[in-house]
């Protein structure tokens, strides 16, 4: 047996990616989360033969395993302990299972997520307060669509990359915090049909949702008037749903004032008064006006 020089040894095995050797490991990690999901048959094509990048729910970046993809898969159970031990994940979507139990915290040790969706599961329980040691790279949650219950913990507001927040359609029966209003770089927000929520005001706070382009609030025990200072600086707004609350009082001008408005809902509530001249104009985008069930004693533009 003729034996390598040590400096040829040492310059062959760096020759030699390290995303060979990540892209191994990684597979081992897979294979194992197949196991713990119970070898179920959609994952049948996973085996120590192929390459994990080759896996049509993998999402592979220079080699690097960095998402997995099992929406609609029909999974049961919790979620394994294992799949954070991919080193390189940044995108998890488990949406349209039936993963169940409470929010899972091992999902703190991905530590690299930028993009998590657990909607349409049957999840319960509480969201955990130090829910903000997900990764700091988040900038998409969904949630939505679960049986979460209880309190939205303040310390989602401490989540400062995120850009999207789904939260609608579960059983919270607490408050949803105002501190959600401290996420600056969000752009959707997503709160609707929560009609078990503790009885509340739109937070004067959500006025620093500057970026915000989506609102969706409907169905969410909503009381009070709709204060012109929440929405005086989200100059993008695109598409608001107040519908189905209980708030009270005139409609404020400057949600007609937002220019790039396309999509208005108001109705169901028991505003009163006019709907402000202005809305004549402005420089709005063809819009979507729905302001049916309303206690309105002057109509003085046409929509």
């Amino acid at each position: 047996m003729t034996l390598l020089p040590l400096p040829f040894l040492f310059f062959f095995l760096n020759s030699i990616p390290l995303s060979v050797f990540s892209q191994s490991n990684d597979q081992s990690t897979l294979l194992n989360l197949k196991r713990d999901l119970g070898d179920p048959p959609s994952l049948r094509l996973w085996n120590d033969t192929s390459s994990p990048c080759n896996w049509s729910e993998i999402i592979c970046t220079a080699g690097n395993i960095t998402g997995i993809n099992f929406k609609n898969k029909n999974f049961t159970g919790t979620v394994p302990t294992t799949i954070c031990d991919l080193s390189n994940l940044n995108f998890l979507d488990l949406s349209f299972n039936n993963f169940a139990g409470e929010f899972t915290t091992v999902l703190y040790k991905c530590t690299k997520l930028q993009y998590l969706d657990l909607s349409l599961n049957v999840f319960n329980g509480s969201l955990p307060v130090d829910i903000d040691r997900l990764s700091p790279e988040l900038d998409y949650l969904d949630l939505a669509a679960n049986d979460f219950a209880g309190d939205i913990p303040k310390n989602i507001g401490h989540i400062s990359k995120l850009k999207v927040l789904n939260l609608y359609q579960s059983e919270y029966d607490g408050t949803f915090p105002s501190e959600i209003g401290d996420l600056v770089e969000l752009e959707e927000l997503r709160l609707a049909v929560n009609d078990k929520f503790t009885p509340a005001k739109i937070p004067t706070e959500f006025r620093k949702l500057k970026k915000l382009k989506y609102m969706w609030l409907s169905e969410m025990n909503l009381i009070g008037e709709i204060s012109a200072v929440v929405f005086e600086n989200m100059t993008g707004l695109k598409h608001v749903d107040l519908s189905g609350n209980n708030l009270t009082g005139r409609i404020p001008d400057v949600l007609f004032g937002l220019k790039n408005l396309t999509n208005l809902y108001l109705y169901a509530n028991d505003l009163t008064g006019e709907i402000p001249k202005s809305i004549s104009a402005t420089n709005m985008a063809p819009t979507t006006i729905s302001l049916e069930r309303f206690h309105l004693s002057y109509v003085r533009c046409a929509l």
